[in-house]
C-alpha cells in the first residue's frame, strides 16, 4: 500500500522529471506530428524476469500529462513478471502517451531494478532468518522511493538518514578518542534529546524495542568488537571481516547484540556469510548498482 508521503513524493519526482524532459518547451517531435488520432493505447510490458515496482509513479506521468488518462490493465508492485508481461496499459491522447513514455519507463526500470535485485539476495538467503538490509547509498533526491523498491523486493530498511539512528562509524571512533567515548557521547546526547522532535518511520529498521533510538557501532576486527560489547551497544556492524573473524565474533557476542555485515557483499557470497549466524546483510549495491528492468512501450 502506498502511503501518503510516498504519493506526494511520486508526484513531485514525476513532475521534476517531466520538467527536465520536456524543458518548459514541449516535446519537438510531438508537435511536428500529427496523430492519426486523436487518442490511443500504450502497453506497457516487460522484456525480462523480475520483481514489479513503480507503477504507480508511471501512473502519474500518464496523469500529469492528460487527467482523463485511463488504465484498463495495471499490474500491481511486488508482482513477478516475466518477459511479455503487461504491467500497464494507457488510454488516452497520444501526445500524452508520447511525451510520457521515457519518463515512464525510466521509473519504473530503475525502481523494477532495485526490487528485482532485492528479491534476488532475499532468495539466497531464504531458510536462514537473515534479513537483508539496504543502506544510505542513495541517488539523492530519491531516497523514499528507492527504499520503497527495496521493500517491494523483500528486503528491510536500515536507518532512513543521519537522524533516526546512531551509527558511529570509523572516522566518528577517531573523532571521539575511541569507541568507549564514542558510545558514551551519544548515550550522553540520547538523555538529553526530545524524543517527539524525531521522525522514525513505521517501515525503518530497528534493532531495539518500541521507538528507541540504536546506538550501532562499526567495528573493524574482535578487538573493536570486544570494545563494542563491553559498552553495551544495541548492533555492531562488522565492517568487512573476514568469515573466520565473523564466526568469532558471533561466538563473542553470544546474542547479546546483533550483528550485521557490511563491505565487500556480494549474491554469490550471501549463503556462506547468512550461514555464519549473524542477525542481518546490509548492501548498498540494491540501490547504487542495480541493473535496470527492461521494458518496452508500444502504441496500438
Amino acid at each position: 500500500m502506498v502511503n501518503n508521503l510516498l504519493k506526494q513524493v511520486i508526484r513531485d519526482r514525476v513532475g521534476m522529471a517531466l520538467e527536465e524532459d520536456l524543458g518548459g518547451y514541449g516535446d519537438l517531435t510531438t508537435k511536428a506530428i500529427q496523430p492519426i488520432a486523436e487518442v490511443g493505447t500504450g502497453i506497457i510490458a516487460s522484456k525480462a524476469d523480475g520483481v514489479l515496482c513503480g507503477i504507480d509513479a508511471a501512473k502519474e506521468v500518464f496523469l500529469q500529462l492528460d487527467q482523463g488518462v485511463e488504465f484498463p490493465v495495471c499490474v500491481m508492485d511486488k508482482e513477478e513478471i516475466h518477459p511479455g508481461t503487461v504491467v500497464l496499459e494507457v488510454q488516452g491522447k497520444y501526445d500524452a502517451l508520447l511525451k510520457g513514455e521515457r519518463t515512464a519507463l525510466n521509473f519504473l526500470a530503475h525502481l523494477s531494478g532495485i526490487a528485482s535485485l532485492v528479491h534476488r539476495a532475499v532468495k539466497a538467503v531464504e531458510g536462514s532468518g537473515v534479513e537483508i538490509l539496504d543502506t544510505r547509498k542513495t541517488t539523492p533526491g530519491f531516497r523514499i522511493l528507492e527504499k520503497y523498491a527495496v521493500r517491494v523486493g523483500g528486503g528491510k530498511n536500515h536507518r532512513w538518514g543521519l537522524f533516526d539512528q546512531f551509527l558511529i562509524k570509523e572516522n566518528h571512533i577517531q573523532a571521539a578518542g575511541g569507541i568507549t567515548a564514542a558510545v558514551a557521547s551519544a548515550r550522553e546526547y540520547l538523555q538529553n534529546m526530545k524524543m517527539d522532535k524525531i521522525w522514525i518511520p513505521e517501515s525503518a529498521h530497528s534493532s531495539a524495542l518500541g521507538e528507541d533510538i540504536v546506538i550501532e557501532v562499526e567495528v573493524r576486527n574482535i578487538q573493536e568488537a570486544e570494545e563494542a560489547l563491553d559498552c553495551g551497544v544495541d548492533c555492531m556492524l562488522l565492517d568487512n571481516m573476514s568469515n573466520e573473524e565473523i564466526r568469532k565474533a558471533v561466538e563473542l557476542v553470544s546474542g547479546n547484540a546483533r550483528l550485521e555485515i557490511s563491505g565487500g557483499v556480494t549474491i554469490e557470497r550471501l549463503p556462506e556469510l547468512a550461514a555464519l549466524g549473524v542477525d542481518a546483510i546490509s548492501m548498498g549495491t540494491l540501490t547504487h548498482s542495480a541493473p535496470a528492468h527492461d521494458f518496452s512501450m508500444l502504441l496500438q
